[in-house]
């Protein structure tokens, strides 16, 4: 019976001692997966933190795109508008012009028509002084209406060519705007990736 509580005894300590071993194991593997854990813990922070920096950043990158397209949006209003009034200015300088120059040839034909008729009347009458005045008013009314005539053309045609450097720089100003949105979608696609 000694023998056999020995042996019982022997064979607790065994197991004693494997109990023992495995609980050093097992706290050597509970260290090291605290370890891991606050390692990964550590690493899971940082990259939050970056990619929390580059949402940041592409939050205002996407921020910089909508107020620069809203920009563009104004300015291409504002072009539009302006080249609409230089198109209904042109039109109206058109519509004038051809008023004035049905006026101004209906005058020029009227004293064409008064200063042949004083050259004929002064010839069958002779009388030269009276009439003469009356030639000299229909030729001076005559060169005057051709004077007013050229002055009104030259106006118009500065006002043409007004119109259209503003116009020009209209289209000059759509082209940027359009090189400028390329250059938005550009840059909204590599903030997008």
């Amino acid at each position: 019976a000694a023998d056999a509580a020995r042996q019982r005894r022997d064979e607790l300590w065994e197991e004693v001692e494997a109990t023992q071993q495995e609980v050093a194991d097992l706290g050597r593997k509970a260290k090291t997966e605290q370890l891991r854990a606050m390692m990964l813990r550590e690493a899971f922070e940082q990259e939050q933190i970056r990619v929390g920096t580059s949402l940041g950043r592409a939050e205002a990158f996407v921020q910089d795109l909508v107020v620069a397209t809203e920009d563009t949006r104004r300015v291409e209003v504002e072009e539009q508008a302006i080249a609409r009034e230089c198109m209904l200015a042109l039109s109206e300088l058109q519509a004038a012009q051809a008023r004035d120059d049905a006026i101004a040839e209906a005058q020029i034909a009227q004293l064409a028509r008064e200063l042949e008729e004083a050259q004929r009347s002064a010839a069958s009458n002779g009388q030269c002084g009276r009439v003469d005045v009356e030639a000299l008013r229909a030729t001076a009314d005559y060169a005057k209406a051709e004077a007013d005539r050229h002055a009104l053309g030259s106006e118009l045609e500065e006002l043409r060519r007004s119109c259209q450097s503003s116009t020009e720089e209209a289209r000059r100003s759509s082209a940027a705007l359009a090189l400028e949105r390329q250059e938005l979608q550009s840059l909204q696609g590599r903030a997008e990736c």
